[in-house]
């Protein structure tokens, strides 16, 4: 999270698409130390609480062949149609 954090504030996003973008970044919006590791802690704390969560054990038992691609978003089926 840090590393990420050091190349979003060097705006390494506009070189590489896939790497970590911060709104506070790109419009220079300006957070205290404090306010950050605020941030940081709420991260920590959502992430700590989504893999204890009944939620994540249901995702962690389908196959990853059942999966739909947010990111890549390469295709689907629908009604025997493949969309892409």
């Amino acid at each position: 999270m840090r590393a990420e954090f050091r190349s979003s504030k060097s705006k390494n996003y506009w070189k590489n698409s896939k790497s970590c973008a911060l709104f506070e970044h790109e419009y220079e919006i300006e957070l205290t130390d404090d306010q950050w590791k605020e941030v940081a802690n709420n991260v920590e704390t959502c992430l700590r609480n989504f893999y204890a969560s009944d939620i994540y054990d249901g995702l962690k038992s389908h196959p990853r062949h059942a999966w739909l691609e947010v990111e890549e978003f390469s295709s689907f089926h629908l009604d025997n149609a493949r969309i892409t």
